[in-house]
Protein backbone atom coordinates (compact mmCIF):
# COMPACT_ATOMS: atom_id res chain seq x y z
CA UNK A 1 0.00 0.00 0.00
CA UNK A 2 2.34 2.41 0.93
CA UNK A 3 4.52 1.37 -2.49
CA UNK A 4 1.30 2.31 -4.08
CA UNK A 5 0.95 5.56 -2.54
CA UNK A 6 4.02 6.52 -3.70
CA UNK A 7 3.78 5.73 -7.14
CA UNK A 8 0.55 7.40 -7.10
CA UNK A 9 2.10 11.14 -5.73
CA UNK A 10 5.08 10.80 -8.27
CA UNK A 11 2.57 10.54 -11.09
CA UNK A 12 0.77 13.60 -9.36
CA UNK A 13 3.99 15.14 -8.66
CA UNK A 14 5.13 14.17 -13.36
CA UNK A 15 1.96 15.58 -14.15
CA UNK A 16 1.58 18.72 -12.39
CA UNK A 17 5.39 19.56 -13.53
CA UNK A 18 4.23 18.59 -16.96
CA UNK A 19 1.29 21.10 -17.34
CA UNK A 20 3.93 23.67 -16.07
CA UNK A 21 6.46 23.85 -18.51
CA UNK A 22 3.54 23.33 -20.90
CA UNK A 23 2.33 26.46 -19.61
CA UNK A 24 5.60 28.05 -19.79
CA UNK A 25 5.77 26.75 -23.96
CA UNK A 26 2.43 28.49 -24.48
CA UNK A 27 3.65 31.86 -22.49
CA UNK A 28 6.36 31.36 -24.66
CA UNK A 29 5.44 30.78 -28.27
CA UNK A 30 2.01 29.88 -29.33
CA UNK A 31 3.00 27.55 -32.28
CA UNK A 32 4.99 26.08 -30.35
CA UNK A 33 2.68 24.93 -27.76
CA UNK A 34 0.20 23.35 -30.12
CA UNK A 35 2.81 21.42 -32.09
CA UNK A 36 4.17 19.79 -28.66
CA UNK A 37 0.70 19.05 -27.95
CA UNK A 38 0.03 17.47 -31.44
CA UNK A 39 3.57 15.78 -31.18
CA UNK A 40 2.59 14.03 -28.21
CA UNK A 41 -0.69 12.75 -29.30
CA UNK A 42 0.51 11.28 -32.24
CA UNK A 43 3.62 9.79 -30.63
CA UNK A 44 1.01 8.00 -28.18
CA UNK A 45 -0.55 6.69 -30.86
CA UNK A 46 2.01 5.14 -32.59
CA UNK A 47 2.91 3.93 -28.37
CA UNK A 48 -0.34 1.63 -28.92
CA UNK A 49 0.03 1.02 -32.05
CA UNK A 50 3.75 -0.48 -31.24
CA UNK A 51 1.75 -2.11 -28.78
CA UNK A 52 4.07 -0.98 -25.51
CA UNK A 53 2.67 -1.01 -22.67
CA UNK A 54 0.71 1.70 -20.74
CA UNK A 55 3.25 2.86 -18.74
CA UNK A 56 5.79 3.17 -21.98
CA UNK A 57 3.05 4.87 -23.43
CA UNK A 58 1.97 7.58 -21.06
CA UNK A 59 5.90 8.00 -20.63
CA UNK A 60 6.34 8.85 -24.19
CA UNK A 61 3.59 10.91 -24.56
CA UNK A 62 5.26 12.79 -22.32
CA UNK A 63 8.54 13.11 -24.24
CA UNK A 64 6.09 14.04 -26.92
CA UNK A 65 4.69 16.87 -25.23
CA UNK A 66 8.21 18.26 -23.81
CA UNK A 67 10.19 17.50 -26.87
CA UNK A 68 11.36 21.16 -27.89
CA UNK A 69 10.56 22.53 -24.14
CA UNK A 70 14.67 23.53 -24.53
CA UNK A 71 13.00 26.23 -27.31
CA UNK A 72 12.22 28.62 -24.06
CA UNK A 73 16.03 29.18 -23.91
CA UNK A 74 16.42 30.60 -27.22
CA UNK A 75 15.18 34.20 -28.41
CA UNK A 76 12.02 33.00 -30.05
CA UNK A 77 12.97 35.83 -32.66
CA UNK A 78 15.16 33.21 -34.00
CA UNK A 79 12.63 30.23 -33.65
CA UNK A 80 10.32 32.03 -36.01
CA UNK A 81 12.96 33.86 -38.47
CA UNK A 82 11.19 33.35 -41.81
CA UNK A 83 14.44 33.64 -43.31
CA UNK A 84 17.56 31.64 -43.95
CA UNK A 85 19.21 31.26 -40.11
CA UNK A 86 22.96 32.28 -40.19
CA UNK A 87 25.55 29.69 -39.14
CA UNK A 88 25.37 30.79 -35.58
CA UNK A 89 21.93 30.82 -35.00
CA UNK A 90 22.09 27.60 -36.76
CA UNK A 91 24.37 26.15 -33.99
CA UNK A 92 21.93 27.68 -31.34
CA UNK A 93 18.63 25.90 -32.14
CA UNK A 94 20.25 22.85 -32.53
CA UNK A 95 21.02 23.44 -28.76
CA UNK A 96 17.84 23.31 -28.04
CA UNK A 97 17.59 19.35 -27.20
CA UNK A 98 20.21 19.82 -24.70
CA UNK A 99 18.64 22.27 -23.15
CA UNK A 100 15.75 20.52 -23.01
CA UNK A 101 17.19 16.78 -21.77
CA UNK A 102 19.36 19.26 -18.85
CA UNK A 103 15.79 21.22 -18.11
CA UNK A 104 13.59 17.65 -17.71
CA UNK A 105 16.37 16.05 -16.00
CA UNK A 106 17.10 18.42 -13.41
CA UNK A 107 13.48 17.65 -11.94
CA UNK A 108 14.67 14.08 -11.30
CA UNK A 109 11.35 12.42 -11.81
CA UNK A 110 11.54 12.02 -15.52
CA UNK A 111 12.50 8.30 -17.20
CA UNK A 112 15.62 7.99 -18.85
CA UNK A 113 13.57 6.85 -21.43
CA UNK A 114 11.27 10.38 -21.66
CA UNK A 115 14.90 12.61 -21.15
CA UNK A 116 16.70 10.74 -23.92
CA UNK A 117 13.91 11.16 -26.09
CA UNK A 118 14.30 14.76 -26.09
CA UNK A 119 17.87 14.72 -26.12
CA UNK A 120 18.19 12.75 -29.41
CA UNK A 121 14.51 13.48 -31.50
CA UNK A 122 16.99 15.33 -34.31
CA UNK A 123 19.00 11.99 -35.19
CA UNK A 124 18.67 10.29 -37.87
CA UNK A 125 19.26 6.70 -38.21
CA UNK A 126 22.34 7.47 -40.83
CA UNK A 127 24.12 9.28 -38.37
CA UNK A 128 23.46 12.54 -39.82
CA UNK A 129 21.80 14.25 -36.91
CA UNK A 130 22.32 16.71 -34.25
CA UNK A 131 24.64 14.75 -32.02
CA UNK A 132 25.26 11.83 -34.84
CA UNK A 133 23.89 9.03 -33.12
CA UNK A 134 23.03 6.10 -35.61
CA UNK A 135 21.13 3.34 -36.04
CA UNK A 136 20.43 1.17 -32.60
CA UNK A 137 22.19 3.69 -30.86
CA UNK A 138 19.05 6.23 -30.62
CA UNK A 139 16.31 4.99 -28.41
CA UNK A 140 12.78 3.92 -29.54
CA UNK A 141 11.17 6.83 -28.47
CA UNK A 142 13.47 9.61 -30.16
CA UNK A 143 12.61 7.83 -33.28
CA UNK A 144 9.14 7.80 -32.36
CA UNK A 145 9.34 11.67 -31.80
CA UNK A 146 11.76 12.28 -34.94
CA UNK A 147 8.84 11.18 -37.23
CA UNK A 148 6.18 12.73 -35.38
CA UNK A 149 7.44 16.02 -35.25
CA UNK A 150 8.51 15.89 -39.35
CA UNK A 151 4.90 14.96 -39.64
CA UNK A 152 3.79 18.00 -37.65
CA UNK A 153 5.99 20.44 -38.68
CA UNK A 154 5.40 19.27 -42.62
CA UNK A 155 1.87 20.02 -42.26
CA UNK A 156 1.24 23.22 -40.73
CA UNK A 157 2.42 26.70 -41.80
CA UNK A 158 5.84 28.23 -40.46
CA UNK A 159 7.09 31.73 -41.14
CA UNK A 160 9.96 29.41 -43.39
CA UNK A 161 7.57 27.43 -45.24
CA UNK A 162 3.61 26.74 -46.30
CA UNK A 163 1.71 23.75 -44.70
CA UNK A 164 2.02 20.67 -47.18
CA UNK A 165 -0.68 17.67 -47.38
CA UNK A 166 -0.76 14.98 -45.34
CA UNK A 167 0.32 12.91 -48.32
CA UNK A 168 2.73 15.30 -49.08
CA UNK A 169 4.22 15.06 -45.71
CA UNK A 170 4.32 11.38 -46.04
CA UNK A 171 5.87 10.45 -49.32
CA UNK A 172 8.34 13.20 -48.10
CA UNK A 173 8.84 11.06 -44.80
CA UNK A 174 8.65 7.72 -46.86
CA UNK A 175 11.76 9.31 -49.29
CA UNK A 176 14.15 9.59 -45.97
CA UNK A 177 13.98 5.73 -45.35
CA UNK A 178 16.18 4.38 -43.80
CA UNK A 179 18.48 7.14 -44.00
CA UNK A 180 16.65 9.36 -41.50
CA UNK A 181 13.42 7.28 -40.43
CA UNK A 182 12.48 3.81 -39.01
CA UNK A 183 10.64 1.96 -41.43
CA UNK A 184 8.34 -0.23 -38.80
CA UNK A 185 7.60 3.26 -37.04
CA UNK A 186 6.62 4.49 -40.25
CA UNK A 187 4.37 1.87 -41.15
CA UNK A 188 2.54 2.36 -37.63
CA UNK A 189 1.71 6.42 -38.35
CA UNK A 190 0.42 4.85 -41.76
CA UNK A 191 -1.68 2.89 -39.87
CA UNK A 192 -2.35 5.81 -37.46
CA UNK A 193 -3.66 7.71 -40.23
CA UNK A 194 -5.23 5.94 -42.28
CA UNK A 195 -7.83 4.95 -38.80
CA UNK A 196 -8.11 8.74 -37.66
CA UNK A 197 -8.71 9.34 -41.38
CA UNK A 198 -11.90 6.82 -41.17
CA UNK A 199 -13.11 8.52 -37.66
CA UNK A 200 -12.81 11.71 -39.49
CA UNK A 201 -10.06 13.22 -36.44
CA UNK A 202 -7.34 14.06 -38.99
CA UNK A 203 -7.87 18.12 -40.17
Amino acid sequence: MIKNTKANETDISRELIVKKLLLSLEEYDGYTHKHSLNVGCLCKDIGMELQLNNNKIEELYIAGLLHDIGKIQISKGIINKPGKLTTDEWKLVKKHTLYGYQHVKSFEIFSDDICNGILLHHENLDGTGYMQRKGQKIPLFAKIIRIADTFDAITHDRPYHEHRSVEQALDIICKEIPSCYDANIFISVLNVINRNYNEGSVS
